[in-house]
Order: structure tokens, then C-alpha cells, then sequence
């Protein structure tokens, strides 16, 4: 047996592989400690392949510790508050371990000598990766409700997953959620579980797919960051020196931010919806960002706030004291009551160019199905009636009057008065032989006016005469949009000295897709130079002098915001809208004392 064994690990040994196919790989390290040690998902690591970022900024090799071997960092430089760090290498195509053993090694005790017993391990070495290894896990659950005051309900949820490796080199990852609930989970746990997922990712070692519900992200433009939470599919490849990311996909909803100040003795609830809005929309769980004087906050009752989701309102937790001077900024995600809208991103990363630059090119674009409007659909007229409104919005109201049989309508019609100069208008009555809509026009525009609730618990208006009012009859059509952008930025952080840092962005708004009307003004761009040195020695320590340039007109849009919140703050400016273009010049010296890098 021996001698049969001996040349089967002869083959074994002198097996070789091509160090030409060492693989790309990216791990997220979420809220970093500074000192703590961190296991990366891969060891054996190419030494000096690895690229360390926090946000745009990429640590230097003295700002943290790496072992390449076993795959553990440790950074060692300060990092903001619950800092994510991004963690880029190449690893070795190898199914190994970093340790193993075949003995274990047992020191004898004090004052027993100097003998050391070398004894046979037990267990033997089991790899990591099992073919097929796949974890299947899960949860189904059945409520029965009853009262007495109350009708009777049946509730039911299930959630399962599967983890694991189809191959030593596949994994999948797939998670079903479905829970029938009436309403949205409650905003006040710091974790959420989104109701009715399907999400199916499989990943190998140069590419990754993800299908359902997913999040994407992606902050190459200052300008136009895109965050959003989609369904559909999204793909990852890495290639030689950068990577490929394509997403194809239906929005959930439709981004918002709203910046306020707080109310000192007032920790909430604010408002993030109107409270007098006539539509259904609702804060998507888990899509709001909430910024506290610039610091971003936690979800949680034991954390910084809370959120009703359904009402569209944020409470402050006592951790956060709200006072007149709080600047308060949420952004967020609405469901979409319009059209179905859709979202088209691609996005190229390439690194270690000649001059050590690294070059992003993005291309995005999100726009309404005209052929799908949500809970309507529009006739030969109103379609016309979008034609011609342009970009206008306001032009584009119909008919608010829908006849019904008498007794069945809100409001009945009270004929002219020719002799008094009192026209046609309508007037409420629970039993009347109409339906009548309104919309909120400047003030003094209108003839209505809203004069109450009514026992149905809607609001019930009155007509005051012609321009006294801020209410006309009719009915908004809404006008489906589509915003597409490009990006291109360009960059250079590593390296002794230079800093570049150049991007430019072109985006296309149109407001109406079915109209041509008003297109001339569609396009708009923003762009920034930033260049400088760092690291000049200079008397006792190091100088770093930077430049920059920053300039957006007023007909470029964003996916998100194109400048954070209170952006204007410091000249004055805020709720200003932006008329033409602004330039921003920015120049900055920064000298350490000492032999710092």
C-alpha cells in the first residue's frame, strides 16, 4: 500500500498552475475599527495587488496592515464614524488552506523537562469547499386573529434561503421572502427584512449575477450619485484592470430629499409627506438616509430615530436633542403612483493605466413607460392633451367631472346666474349626481376652496367665486419623464506626489417623453478639476497644495442631489434656485510637521 501511495504524491507535487490567472476580488469591511483584525473572504494574496478605499479616498501602505498569507488587515490610520472600507486584491487560484497539520503539538509542564510530545492528530484536515455544499434554511409561520370588535384575519409568512458552493469556484446565494401583511414593516429596529423578495445571486471568480430585488449603488459622479432599490438583474465582471458593471432593472420608487430645521423641545414626528396629499404614496422601508448637522443617523428606538413609513413621518430619539438650529436632511424613496419606470446603468472601472490614473466611465439612464401608466389608462384625448402641455405640467389637466347616477356622487351642479354674474359651479352634497376632482393652483388663481371633512373622512370643497380661491375642477395628467446621464471621471491618488482628480457629466432631462415641445433645454453638465501635490518636503515636514475648480449649470440634473445638503449655507443662498451656471474655485495648503507621508 505504501509503495502505491508513494507515486500518486509524487503527481500531486509536481503539479503547477499558471500565475498568470491570479483572480480579482473586493471585500466590504462595514464599520471599521481602527486596530481591530479583519479576516478578508481570501488567502494567499498577491502582495502589493491590494487597493484599500474609504469612500474616494485610497489609504497609502503605512495607514494599515495587511497579511497577504492568511488574508487579514488591520487599519491603523483614524476613519470617520462607522466607516465602510473597501478592500480590492488579486488572489491566487489556489483551494488551500493558509495552515495545516498532521501532529499536534503538546509542551510539557513546568519542571518536567525539556521533552516536547509530538502525538497524532485526530481529525484530519476537512477542505473548506465541498462540492455541492449547499445550507438550505427557512421559516413559515400562521397567524389566526380574532376579537371582538373585530373581524377575524389570517396573516402568513415565509422566508427561505440557500447558501453555499455549487463548485470550488461557484457560489449561489438565494433568498425568498413573502409575507402578507397589510402594511410596512414598522421603521423602529435598526435591521429590516423587505417584504416579498426574491433575490438569487451567484458569483464565481471573475464574475458575480444577482436577480430580484436588489440595491444598487454607485458614487462615481460627485454630481449624480445613483442609489436606488430595483428589481431585475445586475451584473459584475473583473477583468485584468478594472471591472464591468451592467444593471438592467424596474425602480421601486422615485428618489426625494427634503431639508428642514428642527424645533427646539420637538423630537418629532416631522414630515416627510404632506399630511394633505391626495395621493397614496408611502416612504419605501429601508431607502431613507437621515442626516442629523451632517452626521448620518441609525435606525432604531435604542439608536437615533425612528420612521413611520406608511405616514411619511421621522421621530428623534433622546440620543439626538433637537434644537432651532438643527439642520435636518432625509433622503428617501417613494413608490411610484405614476408609470412604471425603469432604470438602465453601465458602468467600466479601469486601473493602474499609464501615469498610474485610474478611469470610470458611467452611462445611466432612467425613464417612465408611456405605454404603462399605473392605475389608469388614458384615452385618444388625454393623450393629446400630454402632447401639447410640453413640459409644462399644469397644462396638462383634463376634465375632473365624472357623471353618476344620482344619489351616488359627492357634489351636484348649481346652474348659472346670468343676472347675479354667477356661473356654473359645483356645489357638495353627499348624495349628489357627481364626482368632482380639484387641484391646488397659485393662490387667487382658483374658484374653490377647501371647506372641510367630510363624514367619509375626505376633504370637500366649496366654490368662493372666480379668482378667490387656489382649487380649479380638473384633473392632472402626469407627464412621464426620463433623466439619462454621463459620466466620466479620472483620477490619480496613488503615487509620491501628483493628485489629480477630473470628472465631467453631461445628463438629459426630459420632462415630457411625449412631447417634442420645450426639448431645446434638455441637456445640462457639471464638471470639477481638482490638482495638486503632496508629500513636498518643506523646512521640517511635508506640504500638500491642491486646486480646484467646480462648475454645474442650471439645466443639469441628477439621479439623486448634485450637492449635499446646506451646500449654500455658507453664502447665504439656501432655497435659491440655481439661475445659469455657478463656478466654485477652491485653493487649499496643508503643512505637517515632521518626516510624514
Amino acid at each position: 500500500m505504501a509503495l502505491l501511495a508513494l507515486p500518486q504524491a509524487v503527481v500531486r507535487a509536481q503539479q503547477t498552475y499558471d500565475y498568470n490567472s491570479w483572480s480579482a476580488a473586493a471585500d466590504t469591511l462595514k464599520s471599521v475599527v481602527v486596530g481591530q483584525r479583519y479576516n478578508l473572504s481570501s488567502s494567499f494574496l498577491v502582495p502589493g495587488s491590494e487597493r484599500v478605499t474609504v469612500g474616494p479616498i485610497v489609504l497609502e501602505s503605512g495607514e494599515y496592515d495587511i497579511n497577504y498569507r492568511l488574508g487579514v488587515i488591520r487599519l491603523r490610520s483614524q476613519l470617520p464614524e462607522r466607516a465602510d472600507v473597501v478592500v480590492n486584491y488579486r488572489k491566487a487560484p489556489f483551494a488551500l488552506n493558509p495552515v495545516y497539520s498532521l501532529r499536534n503539538i503538546e509542551v510539557s509542564e513546568p519542571g518536567s523537562g525539556d521533552t516536547v510530545a509530538v502525538t497524532p492528530s485526530i481529525q484530519r484536515h476537512k477542505p473548506d469547499l465541498n462540492l455541492g455544499n449547499l445550507v438550505f434554511g427557512g421559516t413559515k409561520s400562521i397567524s389566526f386573529t380574532v376579537g371582538n370588535n373585530r373581524g377575524t384575519s389570517l396573516d402568513q409568512s415565509l422566508q427561505a434561503s440557500i447558501e453555499g458552493n455549487l463548485t470550488p469556484t461557484i457560489k449561489v446565494k438565494a433568498l425568498l421572502s413573502d409575507n402578507n401583511l397589510p402594511v410596512q414593516p414598522d421603521g423602529n429596529t435598526e435591521e429590516l427584512e423587505y417584504l416579498d423578495k426574491v433575490y438569487v445571486e451567484i458569483e464565481g471568480t471573475h464574475a458575480r449575477t444577482a436577480l430580484g430585488d436588489f440595491g444598487f449603488e454607485n458614487n462615481v459622479s460627485t454630481f449624480s450619485p445613483i442609489t436606488r432599490q430595483l428589481k431585475g438583474i445586475s451584473a459584475e465582471a473583473w477583468i485584468d484592470q478594472g471591472r464591468i458593471i451592467a444593471a438592467g432593472a424596474k425602480s421601486k420608487g422615485e428618489f426625494r430629499t427634503l431639508e428642514f430645521r428642527g424645533t427646539t423641545g420637538l423630537q418629532g414626528p416631522y414630515e416627510l409627506l404632506s399630511a394633505s396629499r391626495n395621493t397614496g404614496d408611502v416612504v419605501i422601508a429601508g431607502t431613507e438616509r437621515v442626516y442629523f448637522d451632517g452626521r448620518l443617523l441609525a435606525r432604531g428606538q435604542n439608536r437615533d430615530y425612528t420612521i413611520d413609513y406608511d405616514r411619511g413621518t421621522v421621530t428623534f430619539t433622546p440620543r439626538v436633542l433637537v434644537t432651532k438650529d438643527s439642520e435636518i436632511a432625509v433622503d428617501f424613496e417613494v413608490t411610484q403612483d405614476r408609470y412604471d419606470r425603469s432604470t438602465v446603468v453601465a458602468a467600466t472601472q479601469t486601473q493602474a493605466l499609464p501615469g498610474m490614473l485610474d478611469l470610470d466611465v458611467v452611462f445611466a439612464r432612467e425613464s417612465d413607460d408611456t405605454e404603462n401608466p399605473r392605475n389608469r389608462t388614458f384615452n385618444e384625448e388625454e393623450k393629446q392633451i400630454l402632447r401639447d402641455a410640453g413640459d409644462d405640467p399644469s397644462r396638462a389637466l383634463t376634465s375632473g367631472v365624472t357623471p353618476t347616477e344620482p344619489g351616488t356622487g359627492d357634489y351636484v351642479l348649481v346652474p348659472a346666474d346670468s343676472a347675479a354674474g354667477v356661473p356654473a359651479y359645483f356645489e357638495y352634497d353627499s348624495l349628489g349626481s357627481y364626482i368632482v376632482s380639484f387641484v391646488e393652483v397659485d393662490q387667487r388663481s382658483g374658484d374653490y376652496e377647501v371647506a372641510g371633512i367630510s363624514n367619509r373622512g375626505f376633504r370637500y370643497y366649496r366654490y368662493v367665486g372666480v379668482g378667490a380661491g387656489n382649487f380649479v375642477v380638473g384633473k392632472l395628467l402626469p407627464l412621464p419623464e426620463s433623466v439619462t446621464l454621463v459620466s466620466t471621471r479620472m483620477r490619480r491618488e496613488r503615487g509620491d506626489h501628483l493628485v489629480l482628480d477630473a470628472e465631467w457629466n453631461v445628463s438629459d432631462y426630459d420632462k415630457n417623453m411625449l412631447s417634442a415641445s420645450d426639448d431645446s433645454d434638455n441637456q445640462g453638465n457639471a464638471a470639477s478639476v481638482k490638482l495638486g501635490f503632496k508629500n513636498l518636503p518643506f523646512l521640517l515636514g511635508r506640504l500638500k497644495v491642491t486646486g480646484s475648480l467646480n462648475t454645474m449649470d442650471d439645466r443639469f440634473k441628477s439621479f439623486d442631489k448634485s450637492r449635499p445638503a446646506y451646500f449654500y449655507r455658507d453664502w447665504n443662498l439656501e432655497n435659491v434656485a440655481l439661475s445659469g451656471r455657478e463656478t466654485i474655485q477652491e485653493y487649499q495648503a496643508t503643512l505637517t510637521r515632521g518626516d510624514l507621508a
